[in-house]
Formats: C-alpha cells, sequence, structure tokens
C-alpha cells in the first residue's frame, strides 16, 4: 500500500447465511480523489460502505485506511483514524434542533465520561462550549446557520439531508463516506448539495460516495467501481465507465452511450 493510496478493500466477501452479499471485493482508493461506487440495487454498494466503516465485519478479507488494518474494529474506533459517513435513510434525531444534532456528531471531541462529567463540571462545560463552536462553524459552512434552532423534523428533505452532512463533517474527518446523497433530491437542491461536496473535496477531505445520479457521478468523479451481484464488475475513470459494454448492460442501459454523447456536445 503505498503513500497515494487512501483506502484499500483487499478480497473482501460478506455473507448473511446463505447470501452472498459482496463477493471477493477489491477497491483501491487514492488520496485526492472522489471516488464513487455504484451499481444496480442489491449490488452490495452499502453492504461494502458498512464494512468499510465497522458497522459489520467482512465475512472474509481486510480492509486498511491509511496503511493501518480496520477489519475489525469498531466504528467508533475508524471514526477516531478520520473516517466519517452519512446514511441512505437519515439517521437523524428528529426531536432535536439542527444545532443540537451536529453536536451529537461532534461526541469524539469530547474526553469526560458521565463519572467526570459529574465531577468537573467546569471542564464539562468547556468541552461543551468547544462543541458548540465547532457546530457553529459548520452551520455556516453548510449553509444552514439561520436554522440553527429549527427542530429537523420540521424541514424540507433537503435541509435534513444537508444537517446529515454538516454532522458528517464535525469530526474534522480525512475520508467522507456519503451513501446517495443526491437521492431523492430535486435538481434545485441536488446542485446545492454537489456544491458543498465539490467545496468540501477542495478544503482537502476526500471522498468517497455511492450515488444512483448518474449526471452527479459522471460530472464530479475521479474514479468509479462498478457492483453487479456483490462482484466488482468494471472499475476506472468515468468515460472508461461509460464506455464500458458490461456496464451498460448491466446498469446504465443501452441508450446511456448515446445520451452521454448529446450530452458532451451540448457542453
Amino acid at each position: 500500500m503505498n503513500n497515494e493510496t487512501i483506502l484499500k478493500v483487499d478480497h473482501i466477501t460478506k455473507r448473511f447465511s446463505g447470501l452472498v452479499a459482496v463477493n471477493d471485493l477489491s477497491l483501491l482508493m487514492k488520496k485526492r480523489t472522489i471516488h464513487a461506487l455504484i451499481g444496480p440495487n442489491g449490488s452490495g454498494k452499502t453492504t461494502t460502505v458498512n464494512q468499510i466503516t465497522g458497522a459489520f465485519p467482512p465475512t472474509e478479507g481486510e480492509i486498511y485506511y491509511k496503511g493501518t488494518c480496520t477489519t475489525h474494529m469498531q466504528p467508533y474506533q475508524i471514526a477516531r483514524l478520520g473516517i466519517s459517513r452519512t446514511f441512505q435513510n437519515l439517521k437523524l434525531f428528529t426531536s432535536l434542533s439542527v444545532l443540537e444534532n451536529l453536536m451529537v456528531g461532534g461526541h469524539q471531541m469530547t474526553k469526560m465520561g458521565i463519572l467526570n462529567f459529574l465531577i468537573n463540571p467546569v471542564k464539562a462545560k468547556q468541552e461543551e462550549a468547544q462543541l458548540l463552536e465547532r457546530a457553529e462553524e459548520v452551520l455556516e459552512y453548510i449553509g444552514l446557520k439561520d436554522l440553527r434552532d429549527t427542530n429537523v423534523k420540521n424541514l424540507p428533505y433537503g435541509k435534513q439531508k444537508m444537517t446529515e452532512f454538516g454532522r458528517a463533517l464535525m469530526m474534522k474527518p480525512e475520508l467522507l463516506i456519503l451513501d446517495e446523497p443526491a437521492a431523492g433530491l430535486n435538481p434545485t437542491e441536488r446542485k446545492a448539495f454537489v456544491d458543498i461536496i465539490l467545496k468540501t473535496f477542495d478544503t482537502g477531505i476526500d471522498i468517497f460516495l455511492i450515488e444512483h445520479n448518474m449526471d452527479v457521478v459522471m460530472n464530479i468523479c475521479t474514479d468509479i467501481t462498478v457492483l453487479n451481484f456483490g462482484a466488482k464488475i468494471a472499475e476506472g475513470s468515468p468515460y472508461d465507465i461509460q464506455n464500458n459494454d458490461e456496464v451498460i448492460k448491466a446498469y446504465l442501459g443501452d441508450k446511456y452511450k448515446p445520451i452521454m454523447a448529446v450530452k458532451k456536445e451540448v457542453l
């Protein structure tokens, strides 16, 4: 694993009883890239991300982050290494405000347990102030400062997704994993989300994402891995993928190449 590789997935397989969800998958993610994982529904994309982030370990194979084996680490241990994520289905605390949801996302910035919190309330207030300061910074960054005190259940879906994105930024990650960030968004919301993803990448954070919107994938990603039935069927640049016959047949569809050709002419 060289110095230019941030994430290495080495022949991982995940079985659930008799079901093979991911089958002998290997991929390398280089530093300073936006790497997409695409494929049909049920192809193993989210299962792959869940293994990378420690939600459950691979049945076989190994995973490395910046040279450190994370295969059997717990999610909180992996997060402390510098990996943060969002979820396909929002995992917000709907009874809390936008600000409070972000502060929850920064809990690993704090060092005090419940006992120390009771014994040393002054230190506890200092840590809470640090969390608040960081949350205010992120709110400004993602453009939700005016909604800081709004209960998240009262937000439109696009703002809820942006809130979860902000929560993932609280720990200042080096690798940000996004599970279908543009799903369910209207064109205006999708553009705003793409803009914040690119803005975040420009700050030095590498991006790994699952996405079904091919206009997003082909326009912002540098590298793409394609899964089908849990196995990798292709990998390469957006140009390579949109001209790969196996990918077109399995996922993109026969009409995809002519559409992309028209888009290129328009651009």
